[in-house]
């Protein structure tokens, strides 16, 4: 756990220079650029780490798991010899990416950072591969939602062939229609509205069979750790009613109040399918970024700092909770690397589990690929 104190650290420690001196650019890349190098040489780390590796190794399993996006670049990376890692490589180049160009112009893009590491990057990045791939997609189509209409279509086709979930984000673009301009609203409607119904109808057989896993028989066990993530969606549009007034300066205020009070709206149904939202709201996590960035440039000098610390403790305390509490904390620990902290006696030992549970063997010789 010493290795992610230690960057969270480090991200929390530049966020206060950041508010306390003056907006630096450089400093963001190197630190993104360290937590690219972190998440994307880590190995048997992460919460599906089993399941992707499975996946990369066992073409079969593409067709239960997968996405067409996702299935294309393991079946590539696999034929060219290409080892696990280079699909980590991928997966967090794109996001990495995405995260810097959504928080490039923010006021504080350190201190957005310092609230998606814990979460958004420790937690789901390592955990779920796929979808946050679909988020950094989702992420790079709304950079482009009113410079490119046709990019952001695209990035957001993208996103949904990485994982079919991503169609809920259609509706933060729904929220940007301007119906003042009625010819431009119906045709961006119409084009949503097919690239929703064609990533519904081609995967028809498996949202079904997820509304029937997650919503009626519940044969996914719930998620105690949507509580606190969906409570922390909640506390940044609550402080967010004080600045209304200020928020609606912003050209894209529509679009995130309209999300603020679709989230408040849908939460509570948290308490009967806790997967399910926990799922969901992933895509959302970039509103809690806008508005405590938002909040904090808002705020006057003396209440700035004590906001700064307030939203630390907040995610410090959410960081250490799922640490010493998560069910599949464990999975996060201890850290290790293709460079760092190879145990081989303890690989030797995932070899042989490896072999135990009956799936394909690997095209590469598994014992030399760990040894890399």
């Amino acid at each position: 756990m010493t290795e992610y104190n230690l960057i969270f650290s480090i991200v929390t420690l530049s966020s206060l220079y950041e508010i306390l001196s003056k907006k630096n650019n450089y400093l963001l890349i190197l630190l993104l650029i360290t937590l690219f190098f972190f998440s994307s040489t880590r190995y048997w780390v992460g919460g599906d780490w089993w399941n992707y590796m499975d996946m990369f190794y066992n073409s079969n399993l593409l067709d239960v798991y997968g996405d067409i996006g996702y299935n294309y670049i393991n079946v590539l990376f696999n034929s060219m010899g290409f080892s696990f890692t280079s699909i980590l490589l991928f997966c967090s180049f794109f996001f990495f990416i995405a995260l810097y160009i959504f928080l490039k112009d923010f006021h504080y893009p350190l201190f957005g950072l310092m609230i998606a590491t814990p979460i958004l990057i420790y937690n789901f990045h390592f955990g779920n591969i796929r979808q946050t791939t679909a988020l950094a997609f989702l992420l790079i189509s709304l950079y482009f939602l009113n410079k490119n209409k046709l990019l952001y279509f695209l990035f957001f086709l993208i996103a949904c062939l990485f994982h079919k979930t991503a169609v809920i984000f259609s509706i933060i673009y729904l929220f940007n229609l301007d119906f003042k301009k009625i010819k431009k609203a119906v045709f961006s409607f119409l084009i949503i509205s097919f690239i929703v119904i064609l990533v519904s109808l081609f995967y028809l057989n498996f949202i079904l069979n997820l509304i029937d896993i997650y919503l009626i028989s519940k044969k996914i066990p719930g998620s105690s750790g949507a509580y606190p993530r969906v409570l922390l969606q909640l506390i940044p549009i609550i402080f967010s009613i004080f600045y209304l007034k200020d928020l609606m300066n912003y050209k894209d205020y529509k679009i995130w109040f309209m999300l603020s009070i679709f989230i408040m709206i849908v939460s509570p149904l948290v308490f009967f399918f806790s997967t399910t939202i926990d799922r969901i709201f992933v895509y959302f996590m970039p509103l809690q970024l806008i508005l405590w960035d938002r909040i904090l440039f808002l705020s006057n000098k003396n209440l700035k700092i004590y906001i700064f610390i307030f939203v630390t403790s907040l995610f410090w305390l959410a960081y250490f909770i799922w640490f010493w509490f998560g069910g599949n904390s464990g999975s996060w620990t201890p850290y290790s690397a293709i460079y760092y902290n190879n145990d081989q006696f303890w690989y030797q030992f995932m070899f042989d589990h490896y072999q135990d549970v009956k799936i394909e063997k690997p095209s590469r010789n598994l014992s030399i690929l760990l040894n890399e």
